[in-house]
């Protein structure tokens, strides 16, 4: 995949969404929840490619982004997750995959 620019992140608070605007002129709307299982720390993606699912974050919030270089952001979420980085290109494929994404999580967390 080539490497995808992100021209505007917008932290929507009440909506409780980060809105990404990609340089290709997609836009997505990002629920938090979506974004802290889906993080890409090792606390929740395992080496082996096992996801550990954090259960209960229907009501997380993002308190703050933070940029890093010209690639990234690290996301700090209300429940003191932030080890995770969230590259640009990260960000595009969640937007691409987020039907099946959503529904693998929601069957996992179901059961």
């Amino acid at each position: 995949m080539q490497h995808m620019n992100i021209t505007d992140i917008l932290l929507l608070q009440k909506e409780r969404q980060l809105r990404v605007v990609f340089a290709d002129g997609k836009k997505f709307n990002f629920s938090h929840e979506y974004l802290r299982v889906f993080s890409p720390s090792a606390e929740v993606r395992a080496h082996d490619g096992t996801m550990h699912w954090p259960k209960n974050k229907t009501a997380v919030n993002i308190e703050a982004i933070e940029p890093i270089g010209l690639y990234a952001v690290k996301l700090y979420f209300d429940d003191g997750h932030h080890s995770g980085i969230y590259t640009f290109d990260y960000f595009y494929e969640l937007m691409q995959n987020f039907s099946a994404n959503w529904q693998r999580y929601q069957t996992a967390v179901a059961s």
